[in-house]
């Protein structure tokens, strides 16, 4: 394996393993919200697909910009910059 194959693993294994672990919280929250009726649980599932779609579009709009305004920064692009952070 190479050095950028083992460097892209370094960084995504930690990001997939607290996805895992954020979607089993969800579920072990789910077993005990489950006692309190049906009601709770719609509740809780609609709740968590919401806050879940928000993350989503704040991921793929954030990380999109943040790599625009480095890229920017880096090459020392004021007008790239500005363009990207949207003055």
């Amino acid at each position: 394996m190479n050095r950028t194959k083992k460097d892209i693993l370094r960084i995504a294994v930690p990001s997939m393993g607290s996805s895992v672990f954020n979607m089993l919280y969800s579920f072990a929250d789910l077993a005990w919200i489950g006692r309190l009726g049906k009601d709770a649980v719609a509740s809780v599932t609609l709740a968590v697909s919401l806050y879940n779609m928000n993350y989503i579009l704040n991921e793929m709009f954030g990380v999109s910009s943040m790599v625009l305004l480095s890229r920017s920064w880096g090459k020392r692009d004021l007008r790239s910059f500005e363009n990207a952070e949207g003055r």
